[in-house]
């Protein structure tokens, strides 16, 4: 898949639900974007939208060496498998929203990236998380998420 253009493609096959299962190779620095864990440097809102509606595994590496001519980058292929059952989110716009914007400024919590949002009922549901608004994005599960945009 061309580089530059695999998350509007994947975003597209997503909204669209267009495939049950994909096997894609992408540059390895996207690939583990897409299966990102909460707490690490690579986890961000993308890894939650994609993992919201896959379960996404590593197939394999790819190295650079692997290609004429060489590329920059290593390569990762992936698969996507459509889960059967997804989380239940009340407004699933508003949960995607909720999620970017509180990915906005990467290295800025949570009371800072939603401060358009009532954060005294967004405090008051991380609080049943043991978590509060000091917390970043990144630090927040898919699950921790749903959980507060159907508090709010």
């Amino acid at each position: 898949m061309p580089y530059y253009i695999t998350t509007p493609i994947i975003t597209k096959v997503m909204e669209e639900e267009l495939v049950y299962e994909m096997i894609i190779m992408v540059q390895k620095e996207v690939g583990d974007r897409f299966k990102a864990s909460p707490n690490t440097k690579e986890y961000n809102s993308l890894s939650i939208f994609l993992q919201y509606y896959f379960d996404i595994s590593k197939v394999t590496l790819v190295s650079r060496n692997s290609f004429v001519p060489k590329p920059n980058v290593d390569s990762i292929v992936v698969k996507f498998v459509k889960k059967d059952k997804l989380l239940e989110v009340n407004d699933i716009e508003l949960f995607f929203k909720f999620v970017r914007d509180s990915f906005t400024q990467k290295r800025k919590n949570l009371r800072n990236n939603l401060k358009n949002y009532d954060l005294e009922k967004i405090e008051k549901a991380l609080k049943v998380l043991n978590k509060d608004l000091t917390y970043r994005a990144e630090q927040l599960s898919i699950e921790d998420f749903i959980f507060v945009v159907n508090s709010l």
